[in-house]
């Protein structure tokens, strides 16, 4: 196990469950990642507005 790679994701996580993310969205989460880095994005564009959307709404703008 990379412990830089872990540690990140520790990280990413806990920010995750202190904005309120669902721990049932980690599937989706991590498929989105393998997915772009693998250049093999589904809807990339579509993602990106949904969740800048999502994130102007939490923020309220």
């Amino acid at each position: 196990m990379d412990k830089l790679s872990y540690g990140l994701g520790v990280s990413v996580g806990a920010n995750l469950k202190q904005q309120g993310f669902n721990p049932e969205i980690v599937d989706d989460f991590v498929e989105g990642l393998r997915d772009y880095f693998e250049n093999e994005a589904r809807f990339e564009m579509e993602a990106l507005r949904t969740f800048k959307s999502c994130l102007w709404r939490t923020r309220g703008r």
